[in-house]
């Protein structure tokens, strides 16, 4: 998770509300079409609670969580024993080109400014792999309140990450969306979340 206003998220205890289990299962099949090549790491930015998964990549695929919070590495490694990394999404440790995949849920909406994270998602990416990420967050949580949008600002908007994307040479080629399981309020639905896939030109 990188700077910004995604600090105050690092700071907050890394508390697991018990229907994340069952809210990853609806999650999982949103991107099972997206698997990245098996011969390339797979990294996933801000791992949090290890849980936040867009399909069961191939076993042979290596996979490395990314976070700033301690907190949150030590929930992720139980997932990914030896393979999570104290790092800043707008600097991943990883060489350019080197990646099949970036994965990253519930991160976009956090900051402020997203470009800096596009741009280093970019530059690890090998040619043909894929970025995918979740939009829209807030908007889809507000929908689903009966309230209305935001004001037109939030880092994670689909037009805004489509454009940012392409200035990178990241295509948009796919897009789902996965049900927030647990999280209506009142007789309100569960909240429909929109995931989007590029692929590296």
């Amino acid at each position: 998770m990188p700077r910004q206003s995604a600090r105050r998220w690092a700071r907050a205890p890394p508390e697991r509300p018990p229907e994340l289990s069952s809210r990853c299962v609806h999650l999982r099949p949103a991107g099972r079409r997206l698997r990245p090549n098996p011969r390339r790491y797979a990294p996933r930015l801000r791992r949090g609670h290890g849980h936040r998964r867009i399909g069961a990549p191939p076993s042979r695929t290596p996979v490395v969580g990314v976070d700033v919070s301690d907190g949150m590495l030590r929930h992720a490694a139980n997932r990914l024993p030896g393979s999570v990394a104290r790092a800043d999404a707008e600097e991943l440790p990883l060489r350019a080109r080197s990646v099949a995949a970036v994965v990253a849920i519930w991160l976009l909406h956090l900051l402020d400014d997203a470009t800096p994270v596009l741009n280093e998602v970019a530059r690890v990416l090998a040619p043909g792999g894929v970025f995918v990420t979740t939009a829209d967050k807030r908007a889809a949580s507000r929908l689903s309140w009966g309230a209305s949008v935001d004001d037109g600002t939030a880092a994670d908007r689909p037009a805004l990450l489509v454009r940012d994307c392409a200035a990178n040479g990241l295509d948009l080629v796919a897009a789902t969306s996965f049900v927030g399981v647990g999280q209506a309020t009142g007789d309100r639905p569960d909240p429909i979340y929109p995931v989007l896939a590029f692929r590296r030109s």
